[in-house]
């Protein structure tokens, strides 16, 4: 049996609220199995109450990523790839989510690889999960981390990856901590 979830961005509390009456309402009526909300950077704090409304349906988070510049395989962006993670944090202790979607950084060198697999060691959150993309960046058109094979298995040494789903685009697959 397939589950069909429904994606929803935090902004869309503010700029789309009609959406999201109708996605609360879809959810509560069981028309999809979950909701999968993206974290937008600085945006728990205007949003939160409104988000609130969705405690008790079965979340997955998505933080922020390349497009956002949060990026795990520069070492100089640690400190500020943990603040935009913030939100995603507490986006998931409010809603109980079990997961935190977050992709890998940029660029296809061992340096930037093993700076990911240290950040997301220092990020010390169990519930993240790594969504792996195609090769190169749609928004960004840089290479990405975390697409061979050999790179995959590298993360699973640092975070279990229990079930495979198919992620927002053909080309894209999720390994989630589930």
């Amino acid at each position: 049996m397939r589950n069909f979830g429904l994606k929803v961005y935090s902004i869309d509390f503010i700029k789309n609220i009609s959406f999201t009456k109708d996605a609360e309402k879809a959810l509560k009526e069981g028309k999809f199995g979950y909701m999968e909300l993206f974290a937008l950077p600085d945006s728990f704090d205007k949003t939160w109450r409104d988000v609130a409304n969705f405690k008790g349906i079965k979340t997955i988070i998505h933080a922020p990523h390349a497009r956002f510049d949060l990026n795990p395989s520069e070492p100089d962006l640690f400190k500020e790839n943990q603040h935009k993670l913030y939100d995603s944090q507490r986006f998931a202790d409010m809603l109980d989510a079990e997961m935190i979607i977050l992709h890998p950084g940029f660029g296809h060198d061992d340096a930037g690889f093993n700076e990911n697999i240290r950040q997301f060691k220092a990020f010390n959150e169990p519930r993240l999960a790594v969504e792996n993309l195609p090769f190169i960046c749609s928004s960004t058109h840089r290479k990405l981390q975390g697409v061979t094979p050999d790179e995959i298995k590298s993360v699973n040494s640092v975070l279990i990856f229990r079930m495979p789903f198919v992620a927002q685009t053909a080309l894209s697959v999720m390994f989630m901590m589930y």
